[in-house]
């Protein structure tokens, strides 16, 4: 039985990676398994710009990190409360709510509040967006345009 991470719809399939029905989130049954099992400290990703997030994922798991990914805020919030991961990367401009939201449900959970967050934003970030993120509970913040 292969469970979605996103939104809890199980499934009965030998299939290596497919797409849950409900929420079309891809399914690794490899991913979803070492998630859960994981030995390696488990970063989760949440962005919406599937390339990028790889590009993270990717150099993340060089580095010695498991990952995992999560493409709007409801999947992160399953994704926290399935996988309990090490470290969250928030992006602030993902799809159903936004970072802010994402943020503010860790930190306010009692939890989860352990769990380190760092906002990433391409965007153009005002005293008060950084004053509010720190005030939310942000770890740190990583601007788009510093990553290489």
């Amino acid at each position: 039985m292969l469970k979605c991470l996103s939104c809890g719809k199980q499934y009965q399939s030998t299939d290596s990676k497919y797409y849950c029905k409900n929420c079309c989130c891809m399914i690794s049954y490899y991913d979803a398994h070492n998630a859960l099992m994981n030995k390696n400290p488990l970063v989760l990703i949440v962005e919406n710009a599937r390339l990028f997030a790889k590009y993270i994922g990717d150099n993340l798991s060089e580095a010695g990190f498991e990952t995992i990914y999560a493409f709007n805020s409801r999947q992160a919030l399953a994704m926290v409360r399935t996988c309990n991961p090490t470290l969250i990367l928030v992006d602030l401009q993902i799809l159903k709510r936004n970072g802010f939201f994402v943020l503010e449900y860790v930190k306010k959970s009692l939890e989860y509040r352990h769990i380190p967050i760092l906002i990433m934003s391409g965007m153009h970030l005002t005293s008060f967006d950084i004053e509010q993120l720190h005030n939310l509970g942000a770890d740190g913040l990583v601007l788009k345009k510093n990553i290489h």
